[in-house]
């Protein structure tokens, strides 16, 4: 009974999911008017429930003529300072899906992996870059599939972490980086020139480096190895990647929906 009961934890997740993923991409689209024409233009109540249709398959009263609802008016996280901010929840429980099973689900009690994760996540704080400090735990960029594993998704998952070393082996001079005002112009500087990011991604019994993505002149790139072995560097902007990624994980729902 005890397994059927954790089990029953997934029982319509996906349609939920689902949900907020169209919320997420509704609360983006409506924080990303080119003008103020274009703001004014805005059917809200429509494009929401085309979101809601086209994601979730569920359909309104207006599929039966009648009046179009609008629920819109219950996403209270677009007037208390969360807006443009819905995706966030999908966005932090990939990361904590990600470093739980890399570090701690074969045994959530194992002191080292606390230490570990204590020194190189808590102590740090707010004094470097989150996703540099998330990069320097997983020795690896963040994935998604600790988070479909989570949600029964898929039967089984490899996020292993890549050097399974203690922060004590580590060189103290790495363990720095530049500071949240450093890196973008240091990993700018190091996407032109075709070198590695510098400071605190290079592990001293790994070689390890890791790049990801960047604010370069108010713009995010994101860096990618070509076949040559330099950089391929495909600017977009903030808002253009977050709805890319959320349509890929809603994508991904409907192919294992319940």
């Amino acid at each position: 009974m005890a397994e059927r009961i954790a089990a029953s934890r997934h029982f319509l997740k996906a349609l939920n999911n689902l949900w907020q993923v169209s919320s997420a991409i509704f609360d983006m689209e409506v924080h990303s008017p080119k003008s103020r024409t274009e703001l004014d233009d805005m059917d809200f109540a429509r494009r929401h429930n085309e979101l809601r249709n086209e994601l979730t398959g569920l359909k309104g009263p207006e599929a039966l003529g009648e009046p179009m609802t609008h629920g819109h008016g219950n996403l209270h996280h677009l007037f208390y300072e969360y807006d443009a901010g819905l995706y966030s929840y999908h966005w932090s429980n990939t990361y904590t899906y990600d470093m739980f099973y890399s570090a701690f689900a074969k045994d959530p009690m194992d002191k080292s992996q606390g230490h570990r994760y204590r020194h190189m996540v808590l102590e740090k704080g707010a004094s470097q870059d989150e996703m540099f400090i998330l990069e320097q735990f997983l020795s690896r960029k963040p994935t998604t599939d600790a988070f479909f594993k989570e949600l029964g998704l898929v039967e089984s998952v490899d996020t292993p972490l890549l050097k399974e070393s203690s922060f004590a082996e580590r060189d103290p001079a790495m363990d720095k980086g530049p500071s949240s005002e450093e890196r973008p112009a240091v990993e700018a500087r190091s996407i032109l020139e075709g070198s590695p990011p510098v400071g605190g991604n290079t592990f001293v019994d790994g070689g390890l480096s890791v790049d990801g993505a960047y604010v370069v002149g108010g713009r995010v790139i994101e860096t990618y190895p070509s076949a040559e072995g330099g950089p391929v560097v495909e600017p977009t902007s903030p808002g253009q990647r977050i709805r890319h990624k959320m349509r890929h994980i809603a994508a991904h729902f409907r192919r294992n929906r319940q």
